[in-house]
């Protein structure tokens, strides 16, 4: 693997620090107090958002989301389940193909709905590596039960992540 670090946090679900060019967190469930650059959430559910707002307001990042989830996180409608967040606005609304370079890593977005309809997985193809939210975890699959989730959809998207080629699987939780 390249010289980048990636961190993985423990807190209401697995958050991510890419520290590279650009510092990037993916998902904001931890605590968090290195410099950032990007944040990236993978759905628009509370345990995926509960820092977002402290961590923009002190490092000042680019915020980015599936484009189908990024209302739900700037107005924290019924779809996140949150209670007492603070709504914070999408910079940048990603859709299926769309790339955020690092500085060595090239995640490419693919949209993956089923578990939230905006959720968002990052592939980096050289690295063979997926961030995959909720989407997929280590032996098993987010649910489709809550709001705008869908099993149909979910399959759908298993489908598309079983094409690619994996070595390392960053899980939301």
């Amino acid at each position: 693997m390249s010289k980048i670090k990636i961190e993985i946090h423990s807190g209401s679900c697995c958050t991510y620090y890419i520290d590279d060019e650009k510092k990037v967190l993916i998902d904001a469930g931890y605590k968090f107090d290195k410099k950032v650059d990007i944040i990236i959430i993978t759905h628009c559910h509370y345990d995926h958002l509960f820092f977002l707002s402290e961590i923009a307001e002190k490092w000042k990042p680019v915020v980015m989301a599936g484009a189908k989830d990024a209302e739900s996180i700037e107005k924290l409608d019924l779809k996140t389940l949150a209670k007492n967040l603070k709504p914070v606005k999408v910079d940048r609304k990603l859709k299926e193909g769309d790339v955020i370079e690092t500085g060595e890593l090239k995640l490419k977005v693919i949209e993956t709905p089923g578990h939230t309809e905006g959720s968002i997985c990052l592939y980096d193809e050289k690295e063979q590596i997926l961030f995959s939210g909720d989407t997929l975890f280590n032996g098993d699959t987010g649910r489709t039960d809550l709001p705008s989730g869908s099993e149909e959809d979910m399959q759908k998207s298993l489908e598309k992540l079983k094409k690619l080629a994996v070595k390392k699987l960053y899980p939301g939780h």
